[in-house]
C-alpha cells in the first residue's frame, strides 16, 4: 500500500498509522513531542486519534497565541509601528512564527521572539519551521510534503487554502471559498 493511499483503495475497516518526526519523539499530525507531553498526550494515547491530536495540539498552540495576541506590543518581533500616530500593526506571519517558536516549540511564551534572534541555539528549529511555513505561503495548488511527494488538492479545497493564505498575507478576512467547503 502506498504511503498516502486514496480512501477508496483502503480495504481494511481500520487503518493504524502514526506519523512521527525525524527523531521519533514527535508524533501525529500536530507533531507533539512525547518527551514534553507525556502526562496527558502520551499517557492518554491521544496520538492514536486524529481528532484528539488536533484538539490537544491546537489547545497547546492557543496557550501561546492568546496571551501574545492580546499583548502584541510586548513583542517587537511581531508588531510594527506605522503611520503618523505610530499605531502598532501586527505582522501576522511573524505572529505565527512567534507562537510556534515560543509556546508550541519551546513551551514558553517568553521565547516568542526566539525566531528573530539569529544567535539562538534553536535556530535550526526555527529555520525548519519557516521553510515549511513558506511552502504553505507559496501554495500554488500543490503541497510539497517532505518524504512523501507532492499532494494536489481538489479545486474547492485549493481555492479555500489559497484564500486563507491570501488573508494571512494581506491581513484580510475573505471567506467565500472557505465557506463553500466548511458547512
Amino acid at each position: 500500500m502506498p504511503f498516502l493511499p486514496n480512501c477508496e483503495e483502503i480495504n481494511s475497516s481500520k487503518v493504524t498509522q502514526i506519523i512521527r518526526g525525524g527523531d521519533g519523539t514527535d508524533l501525529s499530525v500536530m507533531q507533539v513531542s512525547i518527551r514534553w507531553h507525556f502526562d496527558d498526550f502520551l499517557a492518554n494515547k491521544k496520538y492514536e486519534s486524529v481528532a484528539a491530536t488536533l484538539q490537544y495540539g491546537i489547545s497547546h498552540l492557543m496557550k501561546g497565541f492568546n496571551p501574545v495576541y492580546r499583548n502584541i506590543g510586548d513583542y517587537k518581533c511581531i508588531s510594527e509601528r506605522q503611520g503618523f500616530f505610530r499605531k502598532k500593526k501586527i505582522n501576522y506571519i511573524n505572529l505565527v512564527r512567534g507562537v510556534w517558536a515560543g509556546q508550541y516549540n519551546s513551551g514558553s511564551i517568553a521565547q516568542t521572539c526566539r525566531f528573530s534572534d539569529f544567535g539562538n541555539k534553536f535556530k535550526s528549529h526555527d529555520v525548519g519551521f519557516e521553510r515549511n511555513l513558506n511552502k504553505i505561503l507559496d501554495f500554488n495548488g500543490t503541497l510539497s510534503v517532505d518524504m512523501v511527494g507532492d499532494l494536489t488538492l481538489d479545486s474547492d479545497v485549493a481555492a479555500a487554502f489559497k484564500e486563507v493564505v491570501t488573508n494571512l498575507k494581506e491581513n484580510r478576512n475573505d471567506r467565500s471559498a472557505l465557506d463553500r467547503i466548511v458547512r
